[in-house]
């Protein structure tokens, strides 16, 4: 048998529902390998978000929300998408828990950038980068990857759509080289995201 069938074999109790959250998020994060709009995430992160919602506002619920929103932002439900956003938001903030609070903040960039709305963006993304202290959060329980590198690469694409070209090949260099510094396997996902035709192109002319 699976933990998740054994599950129901367990006494009712807070503690439990603790350990069904802790597995089912996991899981989830595990399945972001098939892609973050993946369709098996919805029902593991919606039994979830239910057993947080039972248990009252609590920290187990900040990585649910946020990978709920990114699943239906993948999946193009982009309205579903900006209320888990901002929910998972007003929880960061009311809660005040830093790693949290930084997911959080470029959760709504995301949202927002695929909604058009790029200056918003450009402040959650800031935000995000601005909670990000390069040593501690070198790595995030979110997605496993340096949030700063992610904020930072999103904001890049966001400030070359806004006009802003030479400030967004300073953050394109900037982050592509902090990936590389890390080794990382998300250097790929980077090189895909930022630019890197117009980092060329810019960068001969120079």
């Amino acid at each position: 048998m699976t933990a998740l069938e054994l599950l129901p074999t367990l006494p009712e109790t807070i503690e439990r529902d603790r350990k069904e959250i802790a597995l089912r998020t996991t899981l989830a994060a595990v399945l972001i390998a098939k892609g973050f709009g993946a369709s098996e995430r919805v029902q593991l992160l919606e039994r979830a978000r239910s057993l947080c919602q039972r248990l009252g506002k609590n920290r187990q619920l900040g990585p649910v929300l946020t990978n709920l929103s990114q699943v239906h932002l993948q999946q193009g439900r982009l309205r579903i998408a900006r209320e888990l956003a901002e929910e998972s938001l007003r929880l960061a903030k009311e809660l005040q828990h830093p790693d949290f609070l930084l997911v959080a903040y470029h959760n709504a960039g995301e949202v927002c950038f695929w909604t058009g709305e790029m200056l918003r963006a450009q402040e959650h993304f800031q935000q995000a980068i601005s909670l990000c202290d390069q040593v501690k959060h070198r790595s995030n329980d979110w997605v496993g990857i340096d949030p700063w590198v992610l904020s930072s690469a999103v904001l890049s694409w966001n400030e070359q759509l806004l006009g802003r070209s030479d400030q967004a090949l300073r953050r394109s260099l900037a982050t592509v080289a902090r990936a590389r510094e890390a080794s990382h396997l998300f250097v790929w996902p980077v090189h895909r995201w930022l630019p890197l035709g117009f980092i060329n192109s810019e960068a001969r002319k120079n």
